[in-house]
């Protein structure tokens, strides 16, 4: 595992590798307790608490994570994740000084970016995105991303952002205004960067497009300059008038993922699957 200095702190995801290792855990959802179960010393405690939990260091003792036992399952995990990065960050620093505490000379915002940051590639293993998915030009890829979160026991918060930081896959939910002439699309959430999101809207300004997205599923390709994308979505049973979709970027030179360029689509049926293609330049 990479040694915490002053000043500088271990890549989140090697050490969440390393710590998934260690415990010989693969699959999802992981098993925080047999991770836990690592250290003879770390135990998890669920109390009735205000706010999702803590660290509670115990000195020769070890130490306690103290979980809201209020809190849906999602966020216990996430919870518990958080803080043993906690417990991996003292316990790097106690080896070597041989005093537990978290790294000095770093700012508690830092820390807490970093245990976020651990927790996520903890609960949702780079390796385990890549293998469920591996076809992002499929159109069930809006289908696969629904369920993910529930098969990973992670809000979806964590699992989009974590696809986003993995893929590049921008998942939107998405929702109409107005009518007839006066109807528009707007992004009501989405987790992506600022280009992402630029670039899906002036897709969905595309008037074939807006017509697509009535139905309750829709699958179209899109391109533009060098960039090529896949965008897959559903309409939400839960929430009335509501879509999600996922954009994928399926371009094979990554280096010119998601430029935020006008669009110029020309609409093509292809049985039920819509694509939209920028026109090929003419010199």
């Amino acid at each position: 595992m990479l040694m915490a200095e002053k000043g500088t702190l271990p890549a989140p995801d090697q050490t969440a590798d390393q710590a998934l290792t260690n415990a010989s855990i693969t699959g999802v959802p992981v098993d925080l307790g047999k991770l836990v179960a690592c250290w003879d010393n770390l135990v998890v405690v669920h109390e009735s608490i205000d706010g999702p939990g803590y660290l509670l260091p115990l000195g020769s003792l070890g130490g306690e994570i103290i979980v809201n036992t209020n809190d849906p399952l999602e966020r216990q995990r996430f919870t518990i994740a958080h803080e043993m990065g906690h417990w991996i960050l003292g316990r790097i620093w106690e080896k070597k000084t041989g005093e537990f505490q978290q790294p000095p000379g770093i700012r508690h915002e830092t820390l807490e970016r970093w245990c976020d940051q651990f927790a996520a590639c903890l609960l949702i293993p780079r390796s385990e995105i890549l293998e469920r998915f591996r076809k992002l030009r499929d159109p069930g890829l809006i289908n696969r991303l629904v369920r993910a979160p529930i098969e990973f026991q992670v809000s979806e918060d964590a699992f989009f952002i974590r696809m986003w930081e993995v893929l590049c896959v921008h998942v939107a939910v998405i929702e109409r205004q107005g009518r007839g002439d006066r109807e528009s699309i707007r992004i009501a959430r989405s987790w992506g960067d600022e280009k992402a999101r630029t670039f899906l809207q002036t897709l969905l300004e595309n008037d074939d497009l807006s017509n697509e997205i009535r139905s309750p599923f829709f699958f179209f390709r899109a391109h533009a300059g060098r960039t090529r994308l896949v965008c897959s979505g559903k309409h939400m049973e839960s929430v009335a008038g509501r879509v999600i979709l996922a954009l994928a970027d399926v371009t094979d030179d990554f280096s010119h993922r998601l430029r935020s360029q006008p669009v110029n689509s020309q609409h093509v049926r292809e049985g039920t699957a819509p694509e939209v293609s920028e026109p090929e330049s003419r010199p």
